[in-house]
């Protein structure tokens, strides 16, 4: 598997990408006789009516080779029955219209002013998780993970002695994995670029990409 980002890139060559949307917008008006994958998976299509990025869905749809097998997700994109119409008749290809109402994991919202650390450890106390934090850039998602050290550990011994077992065998770079490891190891980070520098070399003639 192989993931790009802006400003980071893990294994291009893998058999299956996992990119920004700008960078897939890129591949495809570099050179638009060759399908950038065999499927794009567009997450987020909602984005399509954004004022500052929309036109990046929007222009990508409407460039992307007509051989490529095209899926969009969304959760709340509107009039989908004339979106999907405006993509078949750009693509001039079928667009089926595929719906769903059943949340697999009940949703709730919930609004807490406290500071990052506070709010862990209240889930923590509160046995609310493993949880996600939602950071923009690699830089700020060490800072934040570098805060949580001094959250309660989120691991067992047994799962960090495994941790500091597998960073030691990583092939990242020695600043990244020093960086790392006092992070994974307390269960505040857990994903080591070796993850996704695992690829068949024999699946690569077959690249698919997910957006």
């Amino acid at each position: 598997m192989g993931f790009a980002t802006g400003d980071y890139r893990v294994n291009p060559e893998g058999a299956i990408q996992v990119l920004v949307a700008e960078i897939l917008w890129n591949r495809i008006y570099a050179d638009q006789a060759t399908r950038p994958a065999d499927v794009v998976v567009m997450d987020e299509g909602h984005y399509f009516n954004d004022p500052e990025r929309g036109y990046v869905w929007e222009q990508s749809i409407i460039g992307l080779h007509p051989e490529s097998q095209l899926v969009i997700l969304s959760a709340t994109i509107g009039y989908p029955e004339q979106f999907c119409q405006w993509v078949h008749v750009t693509r001039k290809r079928p667009m089926a219209l595929v719906r769903g109402a059943e949340r697999r994991v009940p949703l709730h919202h919930e609004f807490r002013e406290d500071y990052l650390v506070e709010t862990v450890k209240k889930l923590y106390a509160a046995g609310d998780y493993p949880a996600l934090i939602f950071s923009f850039g690699r830089s700020l998602s060490f800072e934040r993970a570098r805060l949580l050290k001094s959250c309660p550990k989120f691991v067992t011994k047994d799962e960090q002695a495994e941790i500091e077992r597998r960073a030691l065998g990583s092939s990242s770079s020695a600043g990244w994995a020093q960086s790392s490891r006092s992070c994974c190891s307390t269960g505040s980070a857990s994903i080591t670029q070796e993850s996704f520098r695992r690829t068949d070399a024999s699946s690569r003639s077959s690249r698919q990409t997910v957006c």
